[in-house]
């Protein structure tokens, strides 16, 4: 029949997983050893957030970004060398002074249980073996060294893929990949 005809008859059909965007707090602190700072300005966190978003945006996440007064309070200097120890491990725990600085921030009216911490730690001649940042896997406190020429917003989202998604590097042994 002619009606027939015009008929539409359903052919397949297509599922879309949709999510909500998830929206993280990042809350960047520069860490004073003798009372010097790293020099971080809320024109380079909105930079460093802008970064962060080209790289996670595509997965869903937002990251807002806010700049914390220096942490000053050394007492996480449990050497008294002036240099942050860091993990031992590759980016699995922290080190016992990378616990007393967590322990200490977590006291300050800057500290946000709901956000992720980085914390800014000025470069110095030959430290830290050429490390960009170190964020151990589940956790919320992270590690970046400053760096003249360093993509630090590009390190901030690798780190995060530890810190926040539990994600290890390809060349991790469980997946077979030399680095």
């Amino acid at each position: 029949s002619e009606e027939d005809k015009n008929k539409l008859y359903p052919l397949g059909s297509l599922m879309v997983a949709s999510y909500r965007t998830k929206i993280v707090d990042v809350v960047v602190v520069p860490l004073a050893v003798k009372g010097k700072s790293p020099d971080v300005s809320p024109s380079q966190v909105s930079g460093y957030e802008k970064r962060v978003n080209e790289i996670w945006r595509r997965y869903g996440v937002t990251v807002k970004m806010s700049l914390a007064a220096p942490f000053t309070d050394e007492r996480w200097d449990l050497n008294g060398d002036n240099e942050l120890e860091m993990s031992s491990g590759l980016l699995t725990n922290y080190s016992p002074e990378m616990k007393a600085l967590n322990k200490l921030y977590a006291q300050t009216a800057g500290y946000n249980p709901e956000a992720l911490h980085f914390y800014m730690i000025k470069e110095r001649a030959g430290d830290y073996g050429g490390l960009a940042g170190e964020m151990p896997r589940n956790k919320h406190f992270g590690f970046i060294v400053t760096r003249k020429g360093g993509d630090i917003g590009y390190t901030m989202a690798h780190e995060m893929g530890h810190g926040r998604l539990n994600l290890k590097h390809t060349f991790h042994s469980q997946y077979g990949i030399v680095q």
